[in-house]
């Protein structure tokens, strides 16, 4: 079994191809690889989200990448965990828990390495997913759903004070 991976944290893009016991984890610039993703998240049939797929792996492929230094072992489990959960509810306890370690160690790594909190971290990544699913014209409630909030009016009050504007202000045309 062969996977492929990409993930856009904190201005990043990090990325993972991985076989039988072996992996390849390293980073490359965010742009263009993350609007290549919005394309292919956004293409309108098959063979056009083949397409863009095909042309994203090509950049990550053609890119100067960076390996990944082998980070404190519970970051790297708090990093998969925000992967994994930014379109499922629940909060900063997600990373923690994830992490393996106590509550304060938790939060000193995501300072040391996010520059903020877990709670801090996992908010900007789901805003940071939300603009972007807005910009191909999902409404505002699906937004709201697919980036893990409890509900529209939380995602709105947290858009808002993030961008200072109101989700359907940074819609795009609908998908």
């Amino acid at each position: 079994s062969q996977s492929f991976g990409q993930g856009f944290i904190a201005g990043r893009s990090d990325y993972q191809f991985a076989s039988a016991g072996r992996r390849l984890m390293a980073a490359v610039p965010p742009e263009p690889s993350r609007g290549q993703m919005d394309a292919a998240l956004a293409a309108a049939d098959e063979p056009a989200r083949r397409r863009s797929l095909a042309a994203l792996l090509a950049t990550v492929v053609a890119e100067a990448s960076e390996p990944l230094a082998t980070p404190d072992p519970a970051l790297l489990r708090m990093e998969y965990a925000l992967w994994e959960n930014l379109h499922r509810p629940g909060g900063a306890e997600l990373l923690v828990q994830a992490s393996g370690t106590g509550r304060a160690r938790a939060f000193r790594l995501c300072q040391q390495h996010w520059g903020a909190g877990p709670a801090t971290v996992l908010r900007r990544e789901r805003l940071r997913l939300a603009r972007s699913l807005l910009a191909v014209g999902l409404p505002v409630a699906e937004v709201a759903w697919r980036c893990g909030f409890a509900s529209r009016q939380v995602f709105t009050r947290a858009f808002h004070q993030e961008h200072g504007q109101a989700p359907r202000a940074a819609k795009g045309p609908a998908a």
